[in-house]
């Protein structure tokens, strides 16, 4: 038979459960110490009575991951991105991720989301080009309630009434 090694954490669990099956403390006071519930104390009591340490080991301690579905899937990505040529030119060079995400889907029936498409290209070194004038202008142009507010108490006009949660400003009965 096999010797098991238990860690910290479970040979700490083990000390308990043995104090209880010893009658040294209850169930209760066993699962307010491990931080358990005390259904799932005395179940591990029958389990220890049962199977011994392999109790308080996990089933799926020491497997590994079988990721081959995933690198499979990833490479194919890198693949259908870097070696697809029409006219001899890579026709997704320069389309959004979330173009291509679909073209996946639709074309070569890879489900995957946008988020994921994202990563892969940009373990490979793609960075998506963004035209800058199209980019949103920044909001720092438009006057926040507080700066209008301040203009209308230095100018000695001002009233202050709330709009859909808002503090609005009153300018000479101009709303700002």
């Amino acid at each position: 038979m096999e010797e098991l090694r238990l860690n910290e954490a479970q040979s700490e669990r083990k000390k308990y459960i043995l104090k209880c099956i010893a009658s040294e403390m209850t169930t209760l006071e066993a699962a307010l110490t491990t931080g358990l519930t005390q259904r799932r104390v005395q179940q591990q009591i029958n389990e220890y009575k049962d199977k011994g340490d392999a109790a308080f080991i996990h089933g799926n301690t020491g497997k590994k991951h079988d990721d081959s579905y995933y690198i499979e899937r990833k490479q194919k990505v890198i693949n259908i991105f870097l070696y697809t040529r029409i006219d001899g030119k890579n026709p997704f060079e320069n389309i959004s991720y979330a173009y291509f995400t679909e073209i996946l889907n639709e074309e070569f029936g890879i489900k995957c989301s946008k988020t994921w498409v994202k990563r892969v290209l940009k373990s490979i070194g793609y960075k998506l080009r963004t035209n800058t004038a199209q980019k949103r202008k920044s909001r720092t142009s438009f006057p926040t309630a507080q700066r209008a507010y301040r203009r209308a108490c230095a100018s000695g006009r001002h009233a202050l009434r709330l709009v859909r949660g808002r503090a609005s400003v009153l300018h000479s009965g101009l709303r700002r």
